[in-house]
C-alpha cells in the first residue's frame, strides 16, 4: 500500500493525470497503437503506478455502435499491467467539430476508467489480492456504445439548473470505481475536469492573466456588458481548439469558473 500522505481528491487527481492524458494524443489516429509509460513520470514513481504501459489504439469495432473500450491486463510473471484504450476508427471519419467532439468524450471516458485502474494496482501487494481484482475487472468490461455515448453528451451540454443537480449522472462514480483504490473524489467529476478544467480555461491563449485582469477592471466600473463579452469572446476558439461543445463550455463557466473568476 501507498505510503503518501496526499489526499488523493479530484485535484490531486486532475494534477497528477492530466500530463499523461496529453501525451497519450486520444485526439489523433493512429495507424500504429501509441504506448505511454508512467515510468517517465516523477509523480508515478512516488504513488507506485509505474509496473504499467498503456497502450492507445483505433480499430473497426465488430459491434459497429460501439465506441470505445478499456481493457486492462496483469502479467504475473513480469508484475506488470497493459492498460488498453481502445477507440473505434468510426470516431475518426472526419475533422469535424462535432466527430471531434464524440471521440474527445469518449477518450476521455475511457481514460478515466485508466486512472480508476491505476489507483487500484498501486495498492495490490499481494498475489491473491491481484488475482480478485484482476478477475473483477475482467467481469466489469463492457464498451461505451454509441447511445450512452450520446446520453452523456446531452448530459454534458444540459443547462444548468436545479433538476439537473439532483438527477442521477448518465456514468456516476460507481460506474468507474473498482472498489480497490483511495480515490476520494468523484470520477464523473474527474472525467468533466478531464474534459475542462478551470486551470484550461485560464491558459494563456485562452483565458488567461490579462483577459482576467481586463474582466475584474470591468467588473469594478460596472461595465457588466463589456466583461461578459469579453468572457464570451474565448468560447469559440477554446471550442475548435480543445473540441468542446459550446454548451459544454457556457455550463462549465456558470457552474464553476465564473466564481472564481470574480474572486
Amino acid at each position: 500500500m501507498t505510503t503518501n500522505v496526499d489526499d488523493k481528491d479530484t485535484a490531486w487527481a486532475l494534477k497528477t493525470f492530466r500530463p499523461l492524458l496529453k501525451a497519450l494524443k486520444l485526439q489523433e489516429a493512429k495507424p500504429e497503437p501509441l504506448t505511454a509509460f508512467p515510468s517517465q513520470y516523477k509523480t508515478f514513481h512516488r504513488h507506485n503506478m509505474t509496473n504499467c504501459v498503456i497502450v492507445v489504439k483505433t480499430k473497426a469495432f465488430t459491434n459497429k455502435d460501439d465506441r470505445g473500450i478499456f481493457i486492462w491486463q496483469y502479467n504475473k510473471e513480469s508484475d506488470f499491467y497493459a492498460l488498453y484504450i481502445v477507440l473505434n476508427s468510426l470516431l475518426f471519419a472526419d475533422s469535424n467539430l462535432e466527430t471531434r467532439i464524440k471521440r474527445k468524450t469518449t477518450g476521455v471516458h475511457e481514460f478515466t476508467h485508466c486512472v480508476a485502474a491505476m489507483m487500484t494496482f498501486s495498492r495490490l501487494q499481494s498475489k491473491a489480492l491481484i488475482q480478485t481484482m484482476h478477475e473483477r475487472m475482467a467481469r466489469q468490461i463492457h464498451p461505451l456504445d454509441k447511445n450512452s455515448l450520446a446520453l452523456l453528451l446531452k448530459e454534458l451540454t444540459k443547462p444548468l439548473n436545479a433538476d439537473l443537480r439532483e438527477s442521477v449522472p448518465v456514468f456516476p462514480d460507481d460506474h468507474f470505481r473498482t472498489g480497490g483504490e483511495d480515490f476520494a473524489g468523484k470520477y464523473d467529476e474527474l472525467a468533466k475536469n478531464f474534459l475542462l478544467s478551470y486551470e484550461l480555461f485560464c491558459e494563456q491563449e485562452f483565458f488567461g492573466s490579462e483577459k482576467q485582469r481586463q474582466f475584474k477592471d470591468f467588473l469594478k466600473r460596472n461595465q457588466k456588458e463589456d466583461a461578459l463579452r469579453l468572457l464570451v469572446s474565448v468560447i469559440k476558439p477554446l471550442s475548435d481548439r480543445k473540441a468542446l461543445s459550446v454548451h459544454f463550455i457556457i455550463k462549465r463557466i456558470d457552474e464553476e469558473f465564473l466564481q472564481k473568476l470574480v474572486k
